[in-house]
Parts: structure tokens; sequence; C-alpha cells
């Protein structure tokens, strides 16, 4: 019976591929490229952690944060401490569960690290494809530098 329910997505998958033709000069999107837009220190508190059947879990207090720009003016600054968690699993890659708002230095407005701001300044953000990159020492002692990038 539930093949007779999948039976008409079925049949039109078949048709549109018969309908629509491939074509032999279709060739893949260039990759984006992406150009430094913010960098700063994350400022950690003792970090802790607990071993797991999976991998490690991590709990990093962020006592602070200072992002500026490429010409080295201060764009924002973290809001309030904070806790985050993560997991480091059994092959070593570190899988930050982490919400830090950060508060913008020229007017005092909040944003977020995925950048969902309401700044007139920055609104151009919000539609930007963004990613971050974040560097530690080696065994996550210490403050941490994070650049974030964004496609041009």
């Amino acid at each position: 019976m539930r093949f007779l329910q999948l039976l008409p997505t079925i049949v039109a998958a078949f048709a549109a591929a018969a309908i629509i033709p491939a074509r032999a000069d279709a060739q893949p999107s260039a990759p984006p490229q992406f150009e430094t837009m913010f960098y700063g220190i994350l400022e950690f508190g003792t970090i802790g952690t607990l071993n797991a059947t999976f991998g490690t879990r991590v709990n990093f207090p962020v006592k602070g944060l200072n992002l500026t720009d490429t010409s080295g003016n201060l764009v924002a600054t973290l809001a309030n401490p904070t806790a985050d968690t993560g997991v480091i699993d059994n092959t070593g890659v570190f899988f930050p569960q982490a919400h830090p708002v950060i508060r913008e230095a020229f007017k005092s407005s909040l944003a977020y690290i995925h950048l969902e701001t309401d700044s007139e300044t920055y609104s151009s953000l919000n539609g930007r494809f963004i990613v971050a990159n974040i560097s530690s020492p080696e065994g996550m002692s210490g403050d941490v530098t994070i650049t974030f990038f964004g496609s041009i």
C-alpha cells in the first residue's frame, strides 16, 4: 500500500528527468572566495573536561572577546561572560556548542556570533555567507584567536 502512495512521486521524478535534458556543457560553479572581515581573541577561564565513550566533553567559560576589523578598529566586545560546551570526538575533531552575545562598540547594539544584527552600519552582514576559523594553542590551553571570513 505504501508503494502505491509513493508511486506518483517516482513517476514524476522519472518524467522530469526525461523532459529536462542534461546539458553537455554544464559546468560546476566556481568555488566562493572569502575575505577577512573581523578577528579577535577569545579569553577563556579554566577549561574543564570529562572523558566519555564517544570522546571528551568540554566546558569552557568565555570571559572576554574584542573583535576588530582589518583596520584594527574595535567593532564589538563580549556582552556578558558566559560558559559554553563542546565535544572532542575520538578522532580529535572539536564540535563546539557556543552562543556568545557580542555588543557593538560604537552604539551598544547586540549582535550574535552568527552575525544577525539590527545595526545600520553592519546590516549588510545579514545577507553574507560567513565562516569562522578558531586557532588555539596545543591542548586547548590559553586564549584562542577567532577570525571571520565573508564571501566576496
